[in-house]
């Protein structure tokens, strides 16, 4: 170490300096630096000196220091001595295979490591080697290139085949649908769902025939209860829906309200939280007040994060100016507005804004002509911001009021409904919230009469 750097690995006066019990601290457990390294950290001067001594340049001195030189210096530097080099012979050999170009005993191996020392130690015949490679490189290079040519022509073609199969596959998917179209005008749904069933979502492209059967399909699994299979169909039918922002979103959320709880009952909150994060990114700038609310009620039907609270706004904002107006076709001061006054309600309710819920409730109570779903949601939704008050009494109160319109609806044969009735639009939503409500008490899980 003191050869090539002119210094001892730790500095004799401040070991002198720091005693006995300090110095044999130091020594056996204070790793010193590389010598490399510790001439890249000396003065100019000092650097300038020592590099003069060795007769070399300082940046020269430190490059040749690096490498080989420091591995053996650090390895008989070792302080657990199995790491040690075993004989100053030992020492000695490492040193010669070093001027050698050898690989030395003290680096790790590698196999680039033994490469580079056996091109050092043979560079005549190395360079033959290269001339020769490079010559085998060229032509190599020559009928490499025909061959990725060839290669890319049968890849082409092969290409060209699997777009025709694929084509053929959405042609047959096409004529399914269209068959499946014929069986539901002819009441054969149980036989048009089932003809559907094996169709890969991938193989459809938007279309109104499309959208037309997945809807009918995805209504009559919901009525005949099939919780899951109703919200596969109408997963199918988010994707093939020919929707226009401007035109048509009142049916892309209508589509929403019964897609949303079919996913939550079946249990796929993953493919929930999904479609309602790509309703809301397509549609949250709708200025339709049907369609506004529609999609509120339908991205609140779980806790939402802040991120969706926040792109909810502008929907909020055209509903409330919706309640204001004084045009009856915007504002029919009955079963619309109740269904809007709850939309804003439940917003309140998931923003944590407990009072701001059941005030907003309380004027949903106050409209007439209700329909029977939105009653049944209100009691739910008042029952949840009543005890989040810890008002326990009057929370129950409300939960067994609800609980009594949930449980006599799904007790009959399931109907799409009217707004004298409640449509099922509207009821489906009312056991996601149930559960809910039931679930900030100790009570037992209400669960739906099966058929």
């Amino acid at each position: 170490y003191e050869l090539l750097t002119g210094s001892t690995p730790f500095d004799q006066k401040e070991l002198v300096q720091s005693g006995l019990d300090k110095m044999r601290r130091t020594l056996r457990e204070r790793e010193p630096q590389r010598h490399s390294t510790m001439l890249t950290g000396l003065k100019i001067a000092d650097l300038a000196v020592t590099a003069k001594h060795r007769q070399l340049e300082p940046p020269k001195l430190i490059k040749s220091l690096k490498g080989d030189l420091d591995w053996i210096v650090m390895k008989a530097l070792e302080k657990e001595r199995q790491r040690r080099y075993e004989t100053a012979n030992a020492l000695a050999m490492d040193v010669r295979r070093y001027l050698n170009n050898e690989p030395v005993v003290a680096r790790p191996p590698s196999q680039f490591y033994r490469l580079q020392k056996l091109v050092q130690r043979n560079k005549a015949v190395c360079a033959s080697i290269l001339v020769a490679a490079l010559t085998l490189i060229v032509g190599l290079d020559v009928s490499t290139s025909f061959f990725l040519k060839e290669r890319q022509a049968r890849m082409e073609a092969e290409q060209a085949r699997a777009n025709e199969v694929l084509l053929q596959k959405r042609a047959k998917a096409r004529e399914t649908i269209t068959e499946a179209g014929v069986l539901l005008n002819h009441g054969a749904t149980a036989e048009a769902d089932a003809l559907v069933e094996p169709i890969s979502v991938e193989l459809l492209s938007p279309s109104l025939e499309s959208s037309d059967v997945f809807r009918k399909l995805g209504i009559w699994n919901l009525l005949q209860r099939n919780w899951k299979q109703a919200a596969n169909r109408f997963i199918v039918l988010l994707q093939v829906n020919q929707v226009d922002k401007n035109d048509r979103t009142v049916q892309a959320t209508s589509d929403l309200l019964l897609a949303a709880p079919l996913l939550i009952e079946a249990g796929d909150t993953t493919d929930y939280d999904r479609i309602r994060r790509a309703a809301l990114a397509r549609l949250n700038t709708t200025k339709n007040p049907v369609a506004a609310e529609q999609l509120l009620k339908t991205s609140l039907l779980l806790p939402a994060d802040d991120t969706i609270l926040k792109q909810l706004e502008p929907l909020e904002q055209t509903v409330s100016n919706s309640l204001k107006s004084k045009d009856p076709t915007v504002n029919d001061e009955g079963l619309l507005a109740a269904w809007r006054v709850f939309a804003l309600s439940l917003l309140e309710y998931r923003r944590g804004n407990f009072n701001a819920a059941v005030n907003e409730l309380s004027v949903c109570s106050s409209y007439p002509r209700q329909s029977p779903a939105c009653v049944a949601c209100t009691q739910l939704l008042l029952s949840m911001a009543l005890r989040q008050l810890g008002k326990i009494e009057a929370a129950d109160e409300k939960l067994a009021e609800g609980r009594a319109w949930v449980h006599n609806h799904f007790q009959q044969k399931l109907e799409s409904g009217d707004d004298k009735t409640g449509r099922i639009e509207g009821w489906i939503e009312t056991p996601i919230l149930l559960h809910e409500a039931e679930s900030l008490t100790n009570a037992s899980p209400w669960q739906p009469v099966e058929d």
